[in-house]
């Protein structure tokens, strides 16, 4: 491009020619450059895609893992609970049937 501005004042058929060569060239560049840029940006709008599909998989696997945990200590604490109620009408039947024992057996009702 250089050499076509230092031959303005004798430009000829020539120097259109090498113009129309040099514009060529660089449209050919930027058609190929776009091109690229146009493929660079397909695939990052796949890749990001799939980065999200990806997190959102994250996601469903941490709340699959929080709704486990959450039903496995639902059942811990549901167990726990009834063995404290199977305990508790244990020592309720222990406390009546000393109660019973002591109303029926007047001898160590008196001790």
């Amino acid at each position: 491009m250089e050499d076509l501005r230092g031959s303005i004042k004798g430009w000829s058929l020539e120097s259109d020619d090498r113009l129309l060569r040099a514009l060529a060239s660089f449209s050919t560049k930027i058609v190929e450059r776009t091109s690229q840029v146009n493929d660079d940006l397909e695939t990052l709008g796949e890749q990001t895609r799939a980065t999200q599909s990806q997190l959102q998989n994250t996601f469903n696997r941490f709340l699959m893992l929080q709704n486990g945990q959450f039903i496995e200590n639902r059942v811990v604490r549901d167990q726990q609970t009834a063995k404290e109620i199977a305990e508790e009408e244990k020592k309720q039947s222990e406390e009546s049937k000393t109660t019973e024992n002591a109303e029926t057996d007047p001898a160590s009702a008196a001790q």
